[in-house]
């Protein structure tokens, strides 16, 4: 499932991953990097790519804990409480200027541009999570929810705009289990991605490249109709998952952890810009601990003839 870009595509590394009390069968000597040699051959005649039938990341298993006499409740359910399908790509937009996005400060009376878009005027390739670029807030969620302007957050307006950049933050209730359906559309690239939450760990439970460019409406009536398969059994447990190029990846977590957690890509290649990012907001404020009195308030510390 890792596979190099660019300069790291001919590279090759091999570990030995050994848990504190494990009976090594032998010691790591000739014999076994000749071993996991072949391994590796058998691996790369079988498993030529992700979209192969059988090298597909479902088949990955959990390895069961001897005490662990019975499945977490949320890997038990047949039907997720909530679903959310979260489309990405790489999308090409043509040259940016002011009237399409403000990205330009003041300083000592000069007009600067910090941006990744700035002073380009061929087409840019962008990745987007819903062709829309996230936005970090100007103070925290967590304790300062009240000074996150309203405007921030993506909305309608927003995404009837050339390119939105905003705020993307998606509700969900506190203890319900929640299936997340990723969907690599692939049109504008041919690269899986890699997206990492905090806050949580989660079951795999299913992933699968079609090979051939997707969208996520194609996949949520696929799913409607029973033909993602989910394992419910023995699915691993992860905080990472990778999502095949033109594919999804099914990941179902519990949302007993109140909070705003940000999900984002680990890894994009070829492409310019912020990466993909959006926060999954479990619960109301109201679920927090109450912020304590003394607690430090910040911002984004910008003198007045700063535009953005």
């Amino acid at each position: 499932m890792v596979i190099g870009h660019d300069q790291c595509k001919n590279l090759h590394q091999e570990a030995f991953l050994v848990y504190d009390g494990a009976i090594l069968p032998h010691e790591f000597n000739e014999a076994t990097k000749s071993s996991l040699n072949a391994l590796m051959a058998t691996m790369m005649k079988t498993c030529s790519s992700l979209s192969d039938a059988t090298c597909r990341p479902q088949e990955m298993k959990e390895l069961h804990k001897t005490d662990v006499q019975h499945l977490s409740a949320e890997q038990q359910k047949p039907h997720a409480d909530m679903k959310l399908y979260i489309p990405f790509d790489v999308y090409v937009y043509d040259a940016f200027d002011d009237k399409d996005v403000n990205f330009r400060f003041m300083l000592e009376e000069s007009i600067n541009y910090p941006s990744y878009l700035y002073n380009r005027k061929a087409p840019i390739r962008l990745p987007q999570v819903d062709r829309l670029t996230f936005k970090y807030p100007p103070s925290p969620l967590l304790s300062q929810p009240e000074s996150v302007p309203k405007g921030m957050l993506c909305s309608d307006d927003c995404r009837r705009r050339k390119f939105c950049e905003c705020l993307h933050v998606i509700h969900t209730p506190l203890n319900v289990t929640l299936d997340i359906v990723l969907v690599n559309e692939g049109h504008g690239s041919n690269h899986s991605s890699t997206f990492h939450l905090h806050g949580y760990n989660f079951l795999v439970l299913g992933s699968e490249s079609l090979g051939r460019p997707i969208d996520v409406a194609e996949i949520q009536l696929s799913d409607s109709h029973g033909l993602l398969s989910r394992n419910l059994v023995d699915a691993p447990r992860k905080d990472t998952v990778v999502v095949p190029s033109k594919g999804y990846a099914i990941i179902r977590l519990f949302t007993d952890n109140p909070g705003s957690w940000l999900f984002e890509a680990r890894s994009t290649s070829s492409v310019i810009g912020g990466g993909m990012q959006f926060i999954v907001q479990v619960g109301e404020q109201t679920h927090l601990p109450p912020v304590p009195s003394d607690f430090p308030r910040c911002g984004d510390h910008k003198k007045p003839i700063f535009v953005f």
